[in-house]
């Protein structure tokens, strides 16, 4: 059994890690969705064993899918929150990581676009929702934003 404080440093993501190292940046793509597909995830590892290769400053770069219990949320009606993402159960992200670098934003951007598109396919009942204009804007249903590190 873990105590709370223990949770990050056992799953990797604690300030010590290089998940977000100081002077790195990030173009993350978050979505929420209602099922992990495994055709979905299959393309997805796919897609991320491919462009890890593409440049050894990306190989800090991971794909992070998060489940928490829904049992204080199922019960509340989405139309009654300013919450958007209500009807998704899962937190899913692509988190392209790399030094400064303008000549990787373009393919980041694009990676992490695909991932989130890889996911929405696999959601065919899944509920718009309207995240626009975030920071790269390039779904209704996700958002890319450029994160400085540290």
């Amino acid at each position: 059994m873990l105590t709370y404080p223990q949770v990050p440093v056992t799953e990797g993501t604690h300030v010590e890690v290089p998940l977000c190292e100081k002077g790195d940046q990030r173009m993350q793509a978050n979505a929420g969705i209602k099922l992990f597909i495994v055709t979905a995830q299959r393309s997805i590892f796919e897609l991320f064993t491919q462009n890890i290769l593409y440049d050894p400053a990306i190989m800090g770069s991971v794909i992070g899918m998060e489940d928490y219990s829904l049992q204080g949320a199922v019960p509340v009606d989405p139309a009654s929150t300013a919450y958007t993402l209500r009807d998704d159960d899962l937190l899913v992200a692509a988190i392209i990581q790399y030094k400064p670098d303008s000549r990787l934003d373009d393919f980041a951007i694009n990676w992490a676009s695909q991932t989130c598109d890889l996911w929405k396919k696999g959601q065919p009942t899944r509920a718009s929702t309207e995240q626009k204009d975030r920071t790269c804007n390039t779904s209704e249903d996700y958002y890319i934003t450029k994160k400085a590190c540290g």
